[in-house]
């Protein structure tokens, strides 16, 4: 297990024998790489991973703990004249002693940071901009425990954790929960872009970045060529100099990532993976993607690893493992283990994924309110029918009936259809060939 997990007693009291056994054993117990521990008078640590790392500033007397990855790493070593030996805890704490509190908006990447100021007996902690690694801390008494695993808190017990009924509710209701709260009480999470200042009197987070809305007056095909720049680099910044694999489905995501890798590096270090489901299930049928993988490879003469997935237990998207202490928040993310698996037999540990981007660029349900605006009617029902149903907000409604009391906008036409022909409307509706309203009725 990569990361880190701490304790310190922020009223400069030693910490008891047992919390450090104890706080050793669970991290060691949970962890198949080296573990390494830094101990002081009132504070411990532990850490693993090649990507986990600590920095101690005798000078400033800070303890720096990275965990993650910092993006934009050569600019920072050119901007603040960094040796480009130094580990990544060392450049967070050079840059935090030249920059103070504003140091972490200099940082891009997906990382957590936690500095324990020794003389003044307070302890920071960071998390990156968009709340891609996880931080979770809780204080009982003069004692602050903080982990990258909530697993490790839990089981430390400085107290016995009870659960958080609210956070229950709301993962039952809306998923997403209060901020920075856990399932369990006086256990909490610290959000993107957020900092943390713990000391013996108070412990407070606000947050340290916002991100500034930009208006872009560029034309499309500018607006194009810089997000593929980004986009490259964004992945070419992760590739490692090792073998890398890449997830494949039919989507718009995996497929621009894997052919990102495979255009830019040498397709021999470069593995990709795809699910396909072998069950009899008709549901499964429309997201069985094999015709566009098998697309994918021809185009780019690459083969993918087939992963079949034969039962439907894998897929099951109510899976808990009773060794996760809160629940996935992603359904169906467990049978990512059988590529895991897979790439662990190749001795492949880095694998590259996206999630959700089509929903993100190809849905663009404010496309067809911008036609209609312009009064591109035409336009906006040949969208509509290659899109489907659009609901948008109450603003759009609001806007929209401004348009039709106006009388911008013409008529919609409605239907009146037995009730007998119910399934053959459905059919018209979802193969797109339905305009407008169709109203089922009783003879």
């Amino acid at each position: 297990m990569k990361g880190f997990v701490g304790v310190v007693n922020l009223s400069s009291n030693q910490i008891s024998e047992n919390i450090k056994t104890k706080l050793f054993k669970n991290f060691s117990a949970n962890n198949d790489l080296g573990v390494s521990k830094v101990l002081k008078e009132n504070f411990l640590a532990c850490f693993a991973g090649e990507n986990c790392y600590y920095y101690e500033d005798r000078k400033s007397k800070l303890l720096s703990f990275f965990y993650g990855n910092i993006d934009n790493l050569e600019e920072l070593s050119k901007k603040f004249n960094i040796d480009a030996k130094a580990n990544l805890a060392e450049i967070v704490s050079i840059v935090f002693n030249l920059r103070g509190e504003a140091f972490a908006r200099d940082i891009k990447g997906a990382f957590v940071i936690c500095i324990f100021d020794e003389k003044n007996q307070n302890i920071r902690a960071y998390k990156d901009h968009l709340g891609q690694k996880p931080l979770f801390f809780s204080k009982v008494d003069s004692s602050l425990v903080f982990a990258t695993d909530i697993k490790q808190i839990v089981d430390l017990g400085l107290e016995e954790y009870t659960l958080n009924r609210r956070r229950v509710v709301y993962f039952l209701t809306y998923l997403c929960g209060p901020q920075s709260e856990t399932f369990f009480k006086n256990i909490f999470r610290l959000p993107a872009r957020n900092r943390l200042l713990a000391s013996n009197e108070s412990i407070e987070m606000e947050e340290y970045y916002q991100f500034q809305d930009t208006k872009i007056e560029k034309i499309d095909d500018d607006v194009i060529k810089e997000l593929r720049q980004i986009l490259e680099k964004a992945i070419m910044n992760n590739l490692p100099q090792k073998k890398a694999a890449s997830k494949l489905s039919g989507g718009l995501d995996s497929s621009t990532i894997s052919a990102i890798l495979l255009k830019n590096n040498d397709k021999k270090n470069i593995d990709l993976f795809s699910g396909v489901y072998n069950l009899d299930l008709k549901d499964l049928d429309s997201v069985n993607e094999y015709q566009y993988i098998k697309s994918f490879t021809e185009f780019h003469s690459k083969e993918t690893n087939y992963i079949s997935f034969n039962t439907f237990e894998e897929l099951n998207p109510f899976l808990f493992s009773d060794s996760d202490y809160e629940p996935n928040f992603i359904m169906s993310r467990y049978f990512d283990n059988r590529f895991l698996e897979e790439a662990n037999a190749r001795d492949i540990k880095y694998i590259f994924d996206g999630f959700d981007g089509d929903s993100i660029i190809s849905y663009g349900n404010n496309y067809l309110f911008d036609l209609g605006k312009k009064f591109k009617l035409k336009s906006l029902l040949t969208e509509k029918k290659l899109m489907g149903s659009y609901v948008g907000s109450l603003g759009d409604m609001k806007e929209l009936m401004e348009l039709v009391v106006a009388g911008k906008i013409d008529p919609v036409a409605v239907e009146t259809r037995d009730v007998s022909m119910a399934n053959e409307t459905l059919k018209e509706m979802k193969d797109g060939d339905l305009l407008g309203l169709v109203a089922l009725t009783h003879n």
